[in-house]
C-alpha cells in the first residue's frame, strides 16, 4: 500500500501547488513530480540515510547523501521520462544536458561537492559563502553517470537498478526495522555491482570538485557530447505576477540592480518606457534590451514611485548538448538501449 500512498499524496500535493506546468489542460504535466514521489516510497521512505530514520525533529539532521536520497530520485524521475515515453530521445538528452549545463556553469562548482552540499543543506549560504548548487541536480546527473559507468564495467549485465535492489535489501526494510546506509555502503555496493574500484569516482565526484568526464562516460553509450560557451544577458533578478502587477522576487545579492537601488518586493510598472502587466512582459522586455544596454524601470514601493537606471550585464552560459553516434558500435548501442529502456545483456564492456 505504501507506493499507492505516496503517489496518492503526491497527486494531492501537486493540486495545491501554483506551478504554471499543473495546468488542466496538460495533465501529463503531472508525470514528472508524480513520478519523483512514487519512486521516494523506496528511496528516502525505506532506503534512507542511517540518520534519518527515526527522524530526528528537535536537532538537525545531517548526512552526505542528499544527492543520494533527492537526487537520485530525480535521476529515476529522468530515466521515467524516457522508459515511459513521455520523452522522446532528443528530449531526453536535452533535459540531461541542461541539468549538467546547470552544475557546470555555476559559479560555486568549484567549492560544492555533492556530499558538502547535502552535509550543509541546513546552513545554506552561512557555510557556503562561494555558493550552493542544488544536490538534486548533483545527483540526478551522477546517478545517470553512474549507470553508465555500471553498464559498460559489466558489458551491460548490471546497472544502477542492481545497486538500488541491494540497497533495498540490505537498508531498506518495511517499517524501517532495519537500520539505514551509510555513505560508504553506498560506494560498497556500486564497487560490487560494478566489480571493480569505484573509489576514485566518488572521491573526484561526490567528496571532491573535480570536473566530470562526462564525454567519456556518455560515449560508452555512443553518445556525443559537447560544450560551448555563449554570452547572454544577466537579469539578475526574477519577476512573479501578482493580482496587483509583477513584482520582484528574487534579486541577486550584489547585482547590478540592486546596487541601482532595486528591492524585493518592488512592483514594477514599466520597463523602457513599455507598461508590463505580467512577469513575462518583464523578463521578454529586459531581454530585448540586450547585453550592456541601458535599463529604466518604474517600480511602485509602498506609496513611492521610483525610476531606476542600469546597464543590462552579461553572463556566460554553457550549452551542453548531447546527441547520437552513428559509428557506435553493437556494444555502445546495447548500453545505450539498456540506459534507455531499463535493459540489459548484449552489452561487450571493456
Amino acid at each position: 500500500m505504501l507506493p499507492v500512498f505516496s503517489l496518492g499524496v503526491a497527486l494531492l500535493v501537486c493540486q495545491k501547488l501554483p506551478f504554471p506546468i499543473l495546468r488542466e489542460s496538460d495533465p501529463e504535466a503531472l508525470w514528472n513530480i508524480s513520478a519523483h514521489e512514487f519512486f521516494h516510497a523506496w528511496n528516502v521512505k525505506r532506503i534512507r540515510p542511517f540518520v534519518l530514520g527515526p527522524f530526528d525533529y528537535q536537532h538537525f539532521n545531517r548526512t552526505q547523501s542528499l544527492w543520494i536520497s533527492e537526487g537520485m530520485t530525480d535521476t529515476y524521475t529522468t530515466l521515467t521520462g524516457i522508459r515511459a515515453g513521455f520523452y522522446d530521445p532528443e528530449t531526453f538528452y536535452e533535459v540531461i544536458s541542461g541539468s549538467i549545463a546547470n552544475w557546470m556553469s555555476s559559479p560555486a562548482r568549484p567549492y560544492a561537492a555533492p556530499a558538502r552540499m547535502s552535509w550543509t543543506a541546513w546552513d545554506a549560504r552561512d557555510r557556503n559563502p562561494r555558493g550552493t548548487i542544488s544536490y538534486y541536480t548533483q545527483g540526478e546527473v551522477l546517478g545517470l553517470a553512474l549507470d553508465l559507468i555500471i553498464r559498460h564495467e559489466t558489458g551491460n549485465q548490471r546497472s544502477l537498478d542492481d545497486v538500488m535492489r541491494i540497497l533495498m535489501n540490505e537498508h531498506g526494510g518495511e517499517f524501517l526495522e532495519k537500520p539505514g546506509f551509510q555513505t560508504e555502503d553506498f560506494i560498497r555496493i556500486c564497487n560490487d555491482v560494478a566489480g571493480t574500484d569505484l573509489y576514485n569516482f566518488f572521491e573526484a565526484h561526490v567528496f571532491g570538485t573535480v570536473r566530470p568526464d562526462w564525454g567519456a562516460w556518455f560515449a560508452y553509450a555512443g553518445l556525443r557530447y559537447q560544450e560551448e560557451e555563449e554570452i547572454r544577458p544577466d537579469l539578475q533578478l526574477i519577476a512573479s505576477n501578482s493580482d496587483e502587477g509583477p513584482y520582484i522576487r528574487m534579486l541577486d545579492r550584489g547585482g547590478v540592480p540592486e546596487a541601482a537601488g532595486l528591492r524585493q518586493g518592488d512592483r514594477v510598472r514599466s520597463v523602457n518606457g513599455q507598461g508590463v502587466t505580467t512577469s513575462g512582459e518583464v523578463a521578454n522586455a529586459l531581454l530585448r534590451a540586450g547585453v550592456g544596454n541601458r535599463i529604466t524601470m518604474v517600480v511602485q514601493r509602498g506609496a513611492d514611485e521610483l525610476t531606476l537606471q542600469w546597464d543590462l550585464p552579461a553572463r556566460t552560459v554553457l550549452v551542453i548538448s548531447i546527441s547520437e553516434d552513428p559509428g557506435a558500435d553493437a556494444g555502445q548501442l546495447a548500453i545505450r538501449r539498456g540506459f534507455m529502456t531499463g535493459g540489459h545483456g548484449g552489452g561487450e564492456g571493456r
